[in-house]
């Protein structure tokens, strides 16, 4: 039988106690317990949080489980509202801060709560598409250039100076554009073509998640080049929503259309199906990692009913005897 050292290159390091900090994949010798240990991910779940101060969906989000934000969205019933408003999460409480320039909905947006970026959507009605970019610095909204293609729908991941804006659109376009801080420029499309889909990660290193058509594929992005990689396991839903930090290797989806608790977690080979939100909802607003998310706002069957609630992913990790010897 091949030796640790033959497969991974080098001799699993000895300790005398567990590892600190804490990482996912981490293995060593603990010559104390005399025991080989590492780290692996616990089961996680989702607990309720604060609510946000208005009910909205097809919001942009971004940031962490404890310094989010969303901005602009819809609001329904009683009529369609299409909005401006911006507000910041700080691990406990919503705050309204400053309103986005130009209301709008299913627009793309990611970034920091004190850097972030929004660009396209939907206009009030008649609700044309618009290719309006905005950048957040914290305390307010500037209007910089616009994307190439009007759409909405689609998603943007990345930070105010390397950003992508992929997909979406109705009709559906698989168009993609990187910014640089002051423009947009058109790259490789995605292998397929989609909208009301999920994102994670950051410009060399994104991906995009679901959406419609209801194939269920997942690509990454490396700042070139599009690769079709592990489908997720339900393949019938779209409007999910989904995080993965500055990661395209470790994320998690969740909700959908039809309105679903659905929850599945990927690390980086295959995806995996995990602890159930507590309300079936699509179209939520979203920050965090794959084992440390949040959920906001959305729609709640039958698919009118726009909320403010916000559940909160948390899976630590811990240490944990792998053999004996």
């Amino acid at each position: 039988m091949a030796e640790y050292k033959a497969i991974r290159g080098h001799t699993i390091r000895t300790i005398d106690g567990d590892a600190s900090p804490l990482v996912v994949g981490d293995i060593w010798y603990n010559s104390s317990s005399k025991k080989i240990r590492g780290v692996k991910l616990a089961a996680g779940a989702w607990s309720s949080g604060t609510d946000m101060n208005t009910a909205r969906a097809y919001n942009a989000s971004g940031g962490t489980q404890t310094a989010a934000w969303v901005a602009g969205g819809a609001k329904y019933p009683p009529a369609p509202v299409h909005l401006p408003n911006m507000e910041v999460w700080n691990g406990s409480a919503w705050t309204e801060v400053a309103d986005l320039n130009t209301s709008r909905q299913t627009q793309g947006g990611h970034g920091s709560s004190t850097a972030a970026i929004v660009g396209g959507g939907k206009a009030p009605p008649p609700g044309d598409y618009m290719g309006n970019t905005e950048i957040w610095n914290g305390t307010g909204w500037t209007e910089v250039a616009d994307l190439n293609t009007a759409r909405g729908y689609h998603v943007i991941f990345g930070t105010t100076t390397a950003a992508v804006s992929a997909t979406g659109g109705s009709p559906v376009v698989g168009d993609v554009e990187e910014w640089n801080g002051a423009s947009w420029t058109e790259v490789n499309d995605v292998n397929t073509n989609r909208n009301l889909l999920a994102r994670g990660g950051i410009q060399t290193a994104g991906m995009i998640m679901d959406g419609s058509p209801l194939t269920g594929y997942v690509e990454t992005y490396d700042g070139t080049n599009w690769t079709e990689v592990a489908d997720l396991n339900t393949t019938n839903k779209h409007t999910r929503t989904g995080t993965s930090g500055d990661s395209n290797t470790l994320a998690i989806v969740f909700g959908g259309t039809p309105h679903v608790t659905d929850t599945e977690q990927y690390d980086g080979t295959s995806w995996a199906e995990v602890a159930n939100m507590s309300l079936p909802s699509a179209s939520r607003g979203s920050a965090g990692t794959s084992s440390a998310a949040i959920a906001c706002g959305g729609v709640t069957p039958p698919g009118s009913n726009y909320i403010v609630t916000t559940e909160e992913w948390d899976q630590a990790a811990g240490a944990v005897t792998f053999t004996s010897s």
